[in-house]
Formats: C-alpha cells, sequence, structure tokens
C-alpha cells in the first residue's frame, strides 16, 4: 500500500519540483559561482548551520546532515525569549502554531505544519510525555527553569520515534550536571499578580556532578476562575569518573492547581458568570518521574546507550453542569468528580556502529508499558445519587528501528531508517523513511526527504465505557501519514542564515468520535487530512550586538469529512478548508546587546484566520455552520541589564492591547477563549560562580 501511494506521489512531486525550482534558482546559481567541488565534509565551516540535533537521528548530528526541517533553540536563546514555560518558548517557532487557553498555567498545544496537536511526539530528554488517555502533551505544565536546549523536528519521523510523530517531534533536553560549583535564582513579578521563583545549585566531586533545582509559580489569571499555582523539585546527578562511561538519574516532583474557566458564553452562564462559563471546574495534578541514561564508548566511534524511565502522574478534575435524566427526561444539576492515574514504564537501548566520517548503523528499540487508571463519580445534586464508573485499559508498545547514514560521494548524503512498532492494544506499524543531501557548495545545500508516520490511538479512544449514549471502540486503528519536504539552505555569508522549504502531508484514517449503527458516538477512522505549504525563514548576526531573524509559512490544508447527508447514517465525503489551521502564520524579532549590558529585544507575531465547524439544524435536518477566529498580530518587547552578578529585566507581552481569540470553544454562539491584552512582568536573575 505503502508503494501505490508512493507512485501516486510522483505526480505530485513534478508539481513541487517546478514550484520550487523558482525559490532554489537564485541559491542554486549563488552557490555555482562559489564552488562546484565539496573537497571534504569536513571541510564545511560551523557558521554554516550552527548547532547539532540528536533528535532527527537519534546519534549527534550538524543540522547541515539532517533531511527534514529541523529547529534548536538554545540555553542563550531561552535566556533571551523571557519565556516561562515551553509553550511560550514555541510560539517562535518555525511552522509551529501554538494554542493557549488563557494566562499563566493556561494549557497550550503544539500544531506543526497544520498537523492535529495529537500527531506531535514530545519528549524530555527523549522520554515521551504525551498523555496515553489523552494524546496530546501540555507545554505549559513543562517550565524552562532547568531546560539549556529544545529541538523541534518538523515532519514525520515515527521511522525513528514510533507513535504519535506524524507531525513532527519536540525534544525537551534538560541541564546536564557540571564540573563547576554554581548558584542562580530568578524571581518574577507581573500582571494579575503573577509571581515565579526559581533557584538551582550544582557541584562536582570525585566523578559525580550534582544539579538541584526547584520552581514555584502563581498568578490570579486575568479572569474569574483562571488561577494558577505550581511547584517543582527536580534533580539530576551525573557520573563521568571512567573515559567510557557516562550515567544520568534524574527525576522530579511536581504538583499544581488551576481553574478551568472555560470559554466566554454568549450569555450570563448558569455556572459562571457573563465572562467565564464556570466558577467551579477546576484541576490538580501530581507528577514524578525517574530516568537513568547511561552511555557507554565501546571504541572510537561506536557507542551504546540505554535508558530507563518511570513517571506516575494523577490527575484530579471536578465540574458542574446540567447532566441529563433519561428516566424523568429532565435536566439536572451534576457535579462530576474524576481521578485519573497513569503510570509509564519504559526503556530503550542502542547501538552506534559509525565510521570515521560519522556514517554507519544504528539499531535500537524501545519498550513502554502504559497503565490508565481512571474513576469517574457524578453526583445528581437533586437526588443525591451517584454513578461511579471506572475503566483501567493498558497497553505494551514494543519497537525496533534501523538507521543508516552512508555517503557516496562527498558531496552526497543518503539517509534511510525505518521502524516495527508491536502494540497490543491497536496492533503494528511499519514506518520507513529516506533523505537526501545534496551539498552543493560549502555554503549551499538541497534536501529532500520523504517518510511514513502514525498517530496511535488513545486508550480511551479504544476502551471508553460503554453507557447510553458513548462507547469506545476496540477495532480502532492508527492515523496514518506519508510526509515530503524539499529544502534548500544557503549561508551566503557568514552571518547570514537562509532557508526554504516546500512540504506536503496526506493524512488517512483520521480518528473522529461519530454516530455508529448502534446509535452511540465512537471514536471511527473516518476522515482525511491533506496540506501543501512553503516556508521560508532566515537568520542575520550577530552584526555588533545586533540580530535579526523572522519566518514565513503559508499552509493550503483541507480535510475530507464522512458527513451524513440526513439521520439515516447515509455517509458522504465532503472536502472542505481545514479546521484551525491558519493559511499564514508568521513571526519577525529583532535583538540588541548594547554598551554597558543593555540587552532589547522586540518581536512580531502574526496568525492569520482560523476556521471550524459546528453542527446546525435547519428544521430536523443537520447543516455544518463556520465559525471564524480572525487574524491578530502581537508585539511582545524585553529590556534587560545587568548589574555585577545581577540581571534585572521588564517585559511587555501585548504591547497594543490586541484582543483576540486563538482557541475556539465549545459551540457556535459562546466567544471562545481570549488571550490576555497587555500583560507587564519584570524580575531579577542572580548567577554566583
Amino acid at each position: 500500500m505503502f508503494f501505490l501511494r508512493l507512485s501516486m506521489e510522483v505526480g505530485m512531486m513534478k508539481r513541487v519540483v517546478e514550484m520550487i525550482a523558482i525559490l532554489l534558482l537564485p541559491y542554486i546559481c549563488l552557490a555555482a559561482e562559489e564552488s562546484s567541488v565539496v573537497d571534504s565534509l569536513d571541510q564545511i565551516p560551523v557558521y554554516e548551520m550552527p548547532g547539532i540535533t540528536v533528535t532527527a537521528t537519534r546519534i549527534p548530528r550538524r543540522l547541515s546532515d539532517v533531511p527534514l526541517g529541523t529547529e534548536v533553540i538554545t540555553a542563550s536563546e531561552i535566556e533571551e525569549s523571557g519565556a516561562s514555560d515551553v509553550g511560550e518558548l514555541l510560539r517562535s517557532g518555525v511552522g509551529v502554531d501554538v494554542k493557549s487557553y488563557g494566562y499563566l498555567g493556561s494549557a497550550s498545544f503544539i500544531s506543526i505544519r497544520g498537523s492535529a496537536s495529537s500527531q506531535v511526539l514530545v519528549l524530555v530528554d527523549g522520554r515521551p510525555i504525551n498523555s496515553v488517555s489523552l494524546g496530546v502533551a501540555d507545554l505549559s505544565e513543562v517550565t524552562l527553569s532547568d531546560v539549556r536546549r529544545v529541538e523541534v523536528v518538523r515532519g514525520p519521523v515515527s521511522s525513528l520515534w514510533g507513535a504519535n510523530a506524524l507531525g513532527g517531534v519536540v525534544n525537551i533536553i534538560t541541564g546536564s550536571t557540571s564540573e563547576k560549583t554554581s548558584t542562580k535564582g530568578t524571581a518574577e513579578f507581573g500582571s494579575y499578580r503573577k509571581q515565579v521563583y526559581s533557584a538551582s545549585a550544582s557541584s562536582f566531586l570525585g566523578g559525580l556532578g550534582f544539579n538541584l533545582s526547584t520552581m514555584w509559580r502563581a498568578g490570579d489569571g486575568e479572569r474569574d476562575n483562571s488561577d494558577y499555582e505550581g511547584r517543582k523539585f527536580s534533580g539530576k546527578i551525573g557520573y563521568s569518573g571512567i573515559e567510557w562511561l557516562n550515567a544520568d538519574l534524574s527525576g522530579a516532583l511536581e504538583r499544581f492547581e488551576l481553574g478551568l474557566p472555560g470559554p466566554i458564553p454568549d450569555s450570563i452562564s448558569k455556572y459562571g458568570n457573563e465572562e467565564v462559563t464556570s466558577l467551579s471546574d477546576r484541576q490538580k495534578n501530581d507528577k514524578r518521574y525517574l530516568d537513568l541514561s547511561v552511555e557507554m564508548k565501546l571504541s572510537e566511534k561506536n557507542r551504546g546507550r540505554a535508558k530507563f524511565y518511570y513517571e506516575r502522574r494523577e490527575m484530579d478534575c471536578r465540574a458542574v453542569y446540567d447532566g441529563w435524566d433519561s428516566n424523568t427526561f429532565s435536566y439536572y444539576k451534576a457535579i462530576e468528580d474524576d481521578d485519573y492515574l497513569t503510570t509509564v514504564v519504559g526503556t530503550n537501548l542502542q547501538f552506534e556502529v559509525l565510521n570515521a566520517v560519522n556514517d554507519g548503523v544504528v539499531v535500537g528499540f524501545d519498550v513502554a508499558i502504559s497503565k490508565f487508571d481512571a474513576t469517574q463519580v457524578v453526583l445528581n445534586d437533586s437526588t443525591k445519587e451517584e454513578t461511579v464508573t471506572r475503566w483501567t485499559p493498558s497497553d505494551t508498545v514494543f519497537g525496533i528501528y534501523v538507521e543508516s547514514h552512508f555517503h557516496p560521494t562527498e558531496m552526497v548524503g543518503l539517509i534511510g531508517s525505518a521502524r516495527y512498532d508491536r502494540s497490543w492494544a491497536y496492533g503494528d506499524r511499519i514506518s520507513p523513511n529516506a533523505g537526501i543531501i545534496a551539498q552543493f557548495s560549502p555554503s549551499a545545500r538541497a534536501k529532500f526527504s520523504i517518510g511514513q508516520a502514525f498517530r496511535a490511538p488513545t486508550l480511551n479512544d479504544l476502551y471508553w465505557p460503554e453507557s447510553e449514549w458513548t462507547g469506545g471502540n476496540p477495532d480502532l486503528r492508527p492515523e496514518i501519514g506519508v510526509g515530503m519536504e524539499l529544502r534548500v539552505e544557503y549561508e551566503p555569508l557568514e552571518l547570514l542564515n537562509v532557508a526554504s522549504s516546500v512540504f506536503r502531508r496526506d493524512v488517512e484514517n483520521l480518528i473522529v468520535w461519530a454516530p455508529s449503527s448502534d446509535y452511540k458516538w465512537r471514536p471511527t477512522n473516518l476522515n482525511e487530512f491533506h496540506s501543501n505549504g512553503i516556508e521560508v525563514e532566515f537568520e542575520l548576526g550577530p552584526i555588533s550586538g545586533a540580530k535579526l531573524k523572522g519566518h514565513l509559512t503559508y499552509n493550503y490544508a483541507f480535510q475530507k469529512d464522512q458527513e451524513a447527508g440526513d439521520r439515516q447514517y447515509d455517509w458522504s465525503l465532503v472536502e472542505r478548508r481545514a479546521a484551525f489551521i491558519p493559511k499564514t502564520k508568521g513571526y519577525l524579532s529583532g535583538s540588541y546587546k548594547a554598551p554597558f549590558g543593555l540587552d532589547f529585544l522586540m518581536d512580531v507575531e502574526y496568525t492569520g484566520r482560523r476556521v471550524t465547524y459546528f453542527e446546525d439544524y435547519i428544521g430536523f435536518n443537520p447543516v455544518t455552520v463556520e465559525k471564524w477566529l480572525e487574524s491578530a498580530a502581537v508585539v511582545n518587547g524585553n529590556v534587560g541589564f545587568n548589574v555585577g552578578p545581577q540581571y534585572f529585566f521588564i517585559k511587555v507581552d501585548n504591547i497594543f492591547d490586541s484582543r483576540y481569540s486563538e482557541e475556539f470553544g465549545y459551540g457556535l454562539t459562546d466567544r471562545d477563549y481570549p488571550r490576555p491584552g497587555r500583560t507587564f512582568s519584570y524580575g531579577m536573575k542572580i548567577q554566583l560562580k
């Protein structure tokens, strides 16, 4: 089936090549003027594509040697951004759309090149953190207090990482232990009584490195019942006392609580007010993990790596709403308390056999055991009767992968990878990927990649408990996608990088909840998604302390939905613009490190219009109705300065107080989730070495 799809893509690729040829022509011409032969890959200067990635290929490689579009956000860029969590940080990412439900601590989810959030795999030090019950990762939960770099791979990489890497991968890499003793701390205050305090300390003794960090943050929120309070304690012990052995043991404890105000209602809400849908809905979380990583140097170029991890998460949710009593045909006040406990135990073993130019073979396998224990208690506030529902699904996934790097000539690099995954819950999948890199000169290259990836159904999709109206579907299959990218990178000057990508993605078997033959709503493999897009990005500097960078993405995406023409479930395929995805997304930032320790940063985010669809009725016939979120441009600014070991900063988000929403609400008539207007924060950082 894959090869049939591949042959169908050939005609499309001809059109893609024609379109990209115009874009690449200036780069190729300039490259031809400079050099037609690359003497050796080792002669390529570091400045061409600064940075190393460990996510796009599962071994450290230069970005110039990776066929997929990949962005690395370094520690200095994280500091410069002023962000407090990964959701805020990635708003500036190339091809990335981060949707947030509010201010500090509110949930934020990532989309890459139009993917669903559940189609993006999020890792912390290579450990998956996507929810096994919901399929998504909330980026607002990952604070930046101990993060030293973030890598974003735009494209299908299930051939290396398995399930949910259909749209891409985000790998959050935490700080390593140091051979120096240091202490640093941060205090930040801002709008809506925002407070953030963090501290960390590191030391080194006899081959052992120690790092401890803690963070506390809280805020009232911009609306009623949007408050947040969270605390985190983490630590890492590293061992490097033997030349051929490195090991890290890390762990964390985290607790936070937040209000869930919901969208702005169209009128005064029964359980809220004129600004929030709910004054009672709350969520509490308790997370902890342990992660042991070991690297063994078997020879100069051959290594073995092992990882063992354990994660436990408990989430308590409370909600108040109108329930429906089918016996009395009337509504009642329902008070729901849910307790969700998730545990994941996993391991990874990897072996690398490489030669002098870093070509060779990487082989590895993963095992992950997931258990989900959910208890739902619904109280009828009128009769005081309780309905208790419990479900305890689990899954074990085994994956084995192989990756090969090969340079048939000094100008051409080939990368191929494939992975086999076997799940006890949803069956097996094979995910191949191939890429080629053509090096025209030390400063110009073209890349092409194509791969197949998948998103696994969640445990809730498969095993949601049977009720009068809903139920799971154990026969679900994964969503399957094919993605391809043609990319060019060029560095005409030592301090100027430009790049362009043309990409396409086709996804089948999209999982949607829909009426089934037994008149219950169940998840079903029904719909399709297709997108065609182009990215342009550049980075200039630093020149005399000034740096300018920006990117623009145009993405034409459409979906094909199976819909019932009437209420008899005679399904038909309807094509329309894809929901939730802006056609245009852009970002521009400028920074300047002035004399006397002054730092300035200003950036502009632009997001185009987005649409979603709701079902309305004309008479007794269902009609699909569009709902739109308008485009928005937001300007942010930071100012900082050093006074000895202290660093003071002032940050203003949404300087011009733009009023907009970036996430849809529950229905056609509510007023969605508003983003905060102008907000301020200020604070101090101190580091003692």
